[in-house]
């Protein structure tokens, strides 16, 4: 006992003497130090008291945590007891997941709980180290309005408004929404000038002392980058004729012009000419007599477009400029838009050009009564703004009559201007029967007063004494003769009138910078003010050139392709940046020497592969069946030539050989959707891939799915799935079915592997998959624990059966009947199918609301409708490549044989259900509920074919009797804005459709559904409570716009879409506003449209790591994520000046209700990006003039440190420089 007590004071003491040296008191007495140390707890104490006191006064509702806890914990004995009870029988296990899933929700509700409460206590501990000497309460405080976050915010997860800059309140003079309400739509004939009225012109107004008409005479030639024939068979039978005439015809007559727009077929005819015609060229160009127009790659479409894919073609025309025309000089660069051709004009496209300092724009394609209207008032010349800029806007010249040829451009009178184009001296000849005649000193004067007449009636149409006259059509000038002759015959009109005083006329030939000076500059040179021209908010969709036909059949026309040139967008954007990255970090980049040139001109070519397709004969689904395979076929080696790009890439930051690498999804063929990765298992292999997640936002609810497969005909092997030798804990192993068959068995010996990684934004991580390091427990355990597998039950079935191939092998229970009100659920959302209706598609969508914690359920009703087209001969215009014209004005039901085919499958990620017919023809669609996620995913796969789909537009309809949304729906413009859309019944039912480009919605004051698309397509709500989303249209004639073909090229399509079902409230879209998005509808898009990439190895024999460890930190871009708002576009390198980079960013505007924690419009790049991309970058960058390419100088500076502003809906871009070693 003594031993023991000595023993017992030994370790007190022992204690006691080391508690002293680590708080540094061993040289207090024993008084001293007690007293001390009760000082110490009572200051604890009360610090953490004043603090619980605090938070909990903010937070009501946190004194009924324990009740709420009770209960949560009662509801969750309650399922456990459920669970346990079920006997183990295959047709329990879909009630057994539906548990397991409400199981998970609790638990899932306690982390966000317990996350947020640790959020709060890590605030508070922040707060007390900073400054032990500031009062706590007072402390805390700073910290929550520093952030702009309040207590009550936090604790009651409340929807946060994001801060918004006051825009003054801006009245248009011409709103197209009122410009919509206000006019008839009827067709009345005009006379000669058909789509207008008779005009009559006074000889007074156009004599002195009137001011001297001034009319501008533009060559032109439209040269389409494909349509009828390829863009290869054009420029070598065509285009390269009028290119080498136009520089040599010019060069001999100094006062010919010409205007150019398609920088693709100046590309190609710079490398094929030779030194003297390039010189020409350039000399002409930097003269101002061959003026380029836009300048992009293409003269792009304006509906099916995304604006990122805009803006790069754009640049990429603006870069090859630059680089072979002139660099030090910017006089001569692009500052007029030229879009003649486009079907229907979108203001994103006037948004852009202004931001890359344009100043004018000139379109064509506008709706005939809105042309007449805007003639009427003599606004056909206006400023086109935003509906959310009250000051950005650029002037936008309409062209009045129906076609940019020759004979709709001089005047109204069709047959009189068409006796002025002289190229119809020979062949072709005017359709009106009244040819050209050669300008003789015996017709000179009865010729010039007939054409001055045409010039003087459409002047009335303008405000200003300047008329601009295009003077050609597609493919003009190819001859040497048609130069001539053009150019000898108005030389001898304008020469009678110039000389005349008495016709107060000034006529010449002249480019658009010569127009547009006339009109928006002084005669001293200085710029005058446009406040002569009104102000226009809106867009100009959809088209109509005549009647009832309506350009609205393109917009859903060969989605096959729009669904490729989307995929194509993204792995491209993603690829940009890191090979971006690459030439940051690679320690081989010396002053002398670029060792990614070779490389860069290859990324190039892929670009411009996809830039191509942006033209608005490609993306449209408006060109020619060969013309359209050798798009595809361009686009498929892209594909190829960024798998190189990437694998270079990766090689130089780990400065580390990598084998050859390969997109673990892509296109195999152009004939067939979009094919997942297939790993081959065998025992003891392991595989390496790589996942690149290039938003700038931390993902880590998106599934990434892969395939495996295995030879013999054995049981799977053993595997597992690691990252940095963490176990992957959640994953799901489905089977695999084959493709657009509703199959009973699935295929042998092969699954698909899903699970939701963590990235952070703008980063790669490597996986390991077999073999590899695991732990103990997940060792050998992904085929054989429960808890992996899914579940599946086949509905309509050839026989009842529960299949069990082998040992350990997963449960499909096959039944010939329907089940009743099949129900898929996730933690926030419930989907309930009537699997017992012919249909059997959706039939109501319940929402958790975690406020209330209550499921609220809707009605949505979703149907497979169809169309035809307009019945009659061969004489009645009907549907084609181009216009929709509907047999009825209401779709029916699609019909087909048997009962569908349905497989419902439960996991622990993902539920999903799919129905599948395969007569008329195939069409199968699944609905998707991922686990954590507020979204379906709908993925609809089918393949129009055959006689029964003949002249058939398939579309799916969405009918919600709840939602009650009138004549009204949303609809965004190439994904950049929102536009709201209102269908009318004055106009026919194929001119209320719009372009989806990226997402629509119908709301009203209690609920708003949404549908985000990863293609473009046509979106309509033909009455109230419904949307109508088109998805394929096969056509057997065509519609006489010059195609000369239907649309029969129909391929096995698979479309994607998001859909959201959530309440609105009265904030959720602001007043004085234009339509937003929420946070939560923004992040869904994007990650729709910019999903996670995977990167394998191609050799498949192939075991080793692709990237070592020591690498990882490099492997990103950013060490923090962007504010939910801010979305980093494209960081882009020259091609020719290999410091330089370019940066992009968009801020959106978010509805008030959006969940999304936006501190303010300034942004500091240092604090975002990583710190090894900082190290290499000069420390300032430069703000680019708006969104050009071109070098500007006296541009502004900004430390990278500092803050740099974007406001809410603006486009910025910036130019960084990288340090020479």
């Amino acid at each position: 006992q003594q031993s023991s007590l000595v023993s017992q004071h030994s370790i007190t003491k022992w204690f006691y003497r080391r508690f002293r040296r680590i708080i540094l008191l061993q040289s207090l007495s024993w008084p001293n130090f007690i007293f001390v140390s009760l000082i110490i707890l009572f200051t604890i104490f009360f610090l953490f008291s004043h603090f619980n006191v605090l938070i909990q006064s903010s937070n009501p509702s946190m004194h009924l945590e324990s009740s709420d806890s009770s209960a949560m914990k009662n509801e969750y004995v309650r399922y456990i007891e459920e669970l346990s009870s079920i006997v183990e029988h295959p047709s329990y296990r879909i009630r057994a997941a539906q548990i397991n899933e409400q199981l998970r929700r609790i638990e899932m509700s306690l982390k966000e709980n317990r996350e947020i409460l640790q959020s709060i206590r890590n605030s508070i501990v922040i707060s007390v180290k900073s400054n032990a000497t500031y009062n706590n309460r007072i402390k805390l405080n700073d910290f929550f309005r520093s952030s702009q976050i309040s207590v009550e915010d936090v604790f009651h997860q409340k929807l946060i408004c994001p801060l918004v800059t006051d825009q003054r309140e801006f009245k248009p003079d011409i709103d197209m929404h009122q410009v919509y309400e206000q006019l008839p739509f009827d067709n009345v004939d005009g006379g000669v000038w058909k789509q207008g009225w008779t005009l009559e012109i006074k000889e007074e107004d156009f004599q002195k002392p009137k001011p001297k008409l001034k009319v501008f005479i533009v060559p032109h030639s439209h040269n389409d980058p494909g349509w009828i024939k390829t863009f290869d068979v054009y420029f070598s039978k065509q285009t390269q004729h009028i290119l080498t005439n136009a520089v040599e015809f010019m060069t001999q007559h100094p006062d010919m012009r010409f205007i150019w727009a398609e920088t693709s077929y100046l590309s190609a005819w710079w490398e094929t000419t030779n030194d003297a015609h390039r010189e020409m060229l350039r000399r002409l160009i930097i003269e101002k007599r061959f003026e380029v127009v836009t300048g992009g790659w293409v003269m792009n479409d304006e509906a099916n477009t995304h604006f990122w894919s805009i803006l790069q073609q754009i640049i990429e025309g603006h870069e090859w400029l630059e680089n072979n025309i002139d660099s030090e000089h910017v006089e001569w660069r692009p500052k007029h838009g030229w879009a003649i051709d486009p079907f229907g004009m979108s203001p994103t496209m006037a948004y852009l050009l202004k931001l890359m300092g344009f100043r004018a724009m000139v379109v064509q394609r506008v709706h005939y009564s809105i042309k007449k209207h805007l003639a009427h008032s003599h606004q056909l010349e206006f400023r086109w703004r935003q509906y959310w800029d009250d000051d950005g806007d650029i002037v936008c010249h309409v062209e009045p009559f129906y076609s940019y040829d020759i004979p709709h451009t001089c005047g109204p009178d069709p047959k009189v201007c068409c006796q002025f184009d002289f190229k119809r001296l020979a062949k072709p000849k005017c359709p009106w029967k009244i040819n050209p005649q050669i300008i003789t000193d015996a017709n000179v004067e009865e010729r010039a007063k007939t054409l001055l007449d045409q010039y003087r009636k459409k002047s009335l149409l303008y405000r200003t004494n300047s008329l601009l006259v295009p003077l050609g059509d597609d493919f003009r000038y190819d001859d040497i003769k048609e130069w001539r002759n053009q150019y000898d015959n108005y030389r001898r009109i304008m020469h009678f009138l110039n000389s005349r005083s008495e016709f107060n006329v000034e006529i010449k030939f002249a480019t658009l910078n010569d127009y547009f000076d006339s009109i928006l500059t002084t005669d001293d040179g200085q710029i005058s003010q446009t406040e002569q021209f009104p102000t226009l908010v809106g867009d100009f969709f959809t088209y109509a050139d005549r009647d009832d036909h309506y350009w609205s059949g393109y917009y859903t026309s060969k989605p096959f392709y729009k669904r490729f040139e989307r995929i194509l967008a993204s792995h491209s954007r993603a690829i940009e940046i890191l090979f971006a990255m690459a030439n940051i970090l690679n320690n081989n980049m010396t002053a002398d020497q670029d060792p990614f040139k070779h490389l860069t001109y290859e990324l190039t070519f892929a670009r411009q592969n996809l830039a191509l397709f942006q033209h608005h004969d490609g993306i449209t689904g408006t060109a020619k069946d060969s013309v359209v395979i050798d798009y595809a076929n361009r686009m498929l080696r892209s594909f190829q030539i960024l798998q190189k790009v990437a694998t270079s890439s990766l090689s130089a930051i780990t400065n580390h050989p990598i084998p050859e690498l390969e997109f673990m999804h892509i296109f195999a063929n152009i004939q067939t959707p979009i094919r997942r990765h297939s790993f081959h298992l065998s025992t003891n292999t392991r595989k390496y891939f790589i996942l690149y997640n290039s938003l700038g936002w931390t993902l880590d609810t998106q599934v990434f799915c892969f395939d495996i497969y295995w030879t013999n005909n054995t049981r799977m092997p053993d595997w597992c799935l690691t990252s940095n030798d963490y176990s992957i804990k959640i994953i799901q192993i489905n089977h695999h079915w084959p493709d657009m068959r509703p199959s009973n068995e699935p295929m042998e010996n092969r699954r698909e592997i899903c699970f939701q990684p963590k990235l952070e934004p703008i980063s790669l991580r490597q996986y390991c998959l077999g073999n590899c390091r695991c732990s103990p427990v997940d060792s050998r355990s992904y085929r054989h624990h429960e808890k992996h597998e899914s579940f599946v039950t086949l509905y309509n079935s050839h026989r009842d059966s529960l299949v069990a191939k082998k040992p350990f092998d997963y449960h499909i229970l096959s039944l010939m009947s329907s089940a009743p009100n099949t129900t898929i659920e996730n933690e926030r959302i419930r989907l309930t199918f009537d699997s017992t209706s012919m249909h059997g598609l959706l039939k109501s969508w319940s929402y958790y609301d975690f406020q209330t914690k209550t499921w609220n359920t809707i009605d949505i009703q979703m149907k497979i409708m169809t169309f035809g087209t307009k019945a009659g001969g061969k004489n009645v215009q009907k549907s084609g490549a181009y216009i929709f014209l509907p047999d009825d004005q209401n779709p029916v039901p699609f019909e087909w044989t048997g009962k569908p085919k349905i497989r419902v499958m439960i996991g622990n990620l993902e539920s999903r259900y799919e129905w599948m017919i395969d007569e008329p023809y195939p069409v199968h669609i699944r609905f998707s509920l991922y686990r954590g996620r507020p979204t379906v995913e709908m993925q609809t796969e089918f393949h129009l074919q055959g006689k029964q789909a003949a002249n058939r537009e398939l579309l799916i309809r969405f009918e919600i009797p709840r939602i009650n949304n009138g004549d009204r729906f949303f609809t965004d413009l190439n994904g950049l804005q929102i536009i709201a859309r209102k269908r009318y019944a004055k106009i026919p039912l194929q001119g209320n459709v719009y372009p989806l480009t990226t997402v629509a919605w119908i709301e009203d004051d209690e609920h708003r559904f949404a549908v985000m698309s990863g293609q473009p397509l046509g979106v309509t709500s033909f009455r109230s409570s419904t949307m109508d989303i088109f998805m394929d249209r096969r056509l057997i004639q065509d519609d006489f716009r010059g195609l000369n073909q239907g649309v029969l090229d129909n391929r096995q399509t698979r479309e994607i879409f998001r859909l959201m079902l959530e309440p609105t409230s009265s904030s959720s879209i602001m007043k004085n506003s234009t339509p937003s998005m929420t946070s939560g509808m923004m992040f869904e898009s994007q990650t729709l449209l910019n999903p996670i990439i995977g990167l394998t190895t191609k050799q498949i024999d192939d075991d080793r790591p692709l990237i070592s460890k020591i690498f990882f930190s490099k492997l990103k871009l950013l060490q923090t994520p962007l504010p939910c708002d801010l979305h980093l576009l494209n960081l882009r390198r020259s091609i020719s000046r290999y410091r330089q980079f370019s940066l992009w960013l968009h801020r959106t505007t978010l509805t008030c209700d959006s969940k999304c924690l936006q501190t303010s419009d300034s942004v500091i790049l240092s604090k975002y990006l990583s710190k090894e991309i900082v190290g290499r970058l000069e420390p300032t960058i430069e703000l680019m003039n708006g969104m050009s390419w071109f070098n500007q100088s006296n541009q502004a500076w900004h430390p990278l440190n500092q803050k740099i502003n974007i406001g809410p809906m603006q486009l910025s871009s910036y130019r960084l420089y990288r340090i020479l070693p």
